[in-house]
């Protein structure tokens, strides 16, 4: 290992902040390939997906296979400010969605609600694949969406009013 960080020295090598290179290169010096284990477990059919996008958090509904469905956002590929308009849901490689980000399964309201059978909520989110939707960052409506699909209701972990929820 130490022979190995002794023939890096003095090389250039592209770094980001928004990326995942400098943890690329400290396991490929520890373990001989530049393997990426996020902080994570291994998503299982129905499981929520929370992103780490830069300015917010995207969410999507692991449905198997390394696919998920998630509302995507207007002009999804910018990922500074808060977007607003009509998204379209889709279907896609968990990869792809999350590209250079960090990500972890987070069924953050299991607690509250039980979550819908597997099958009925693969069911309902292939229904809705290429359907367009309002969506905003700032209401958190990807996450209402796959919170939807899981619990059978639009939740988030914003505050609500007392009374409300």
């Amino acid at each position: 290992m130490i022979s190995a960080e002794k023939e890096m020295v003095g090389n250039e090598m592209e770094d980001s902040v928004l990326s995942t290179n400098r943890k690329l290169f400290v396991t490929n010096l520890r373990y001989g390939k530049a393997h990426l284990q996020q902080f994570r477990a291994e998503p299982k059919p129905g499981d929520l997906i929370e992103i780490f996008r830069f300015f917010n958090s995207h969410w999507a509904l692991y449905v198997g296979n390394g696919y998920v469905i998630h509302l995507a956002p207007p002009g999804e590929n910018s990922e500074a400010g808060a977007r607003t308009g009509l998204g379209v849901v889709k279907r896609q490689l968990l990869v792809e969605v999350v590209g250079n980000c960090f990500y972890k399964v987070n069924n953050h309201l299991d607690h509250l609600y039980k979550p819908r059978p597997i099958k009925e909520m693969l069911r309902s989110g292939n229904k809705m694949v290429g359907t367009e939707m309002e969506h905003s960052d700032l209401s958190r409506t990807c996450e209402h969406f796959v919170t939807e699909l899981r619990y059978g209701k639009a939740r988030s972990r914003q505050i609500y009013p007392k009374g409300s929820s």
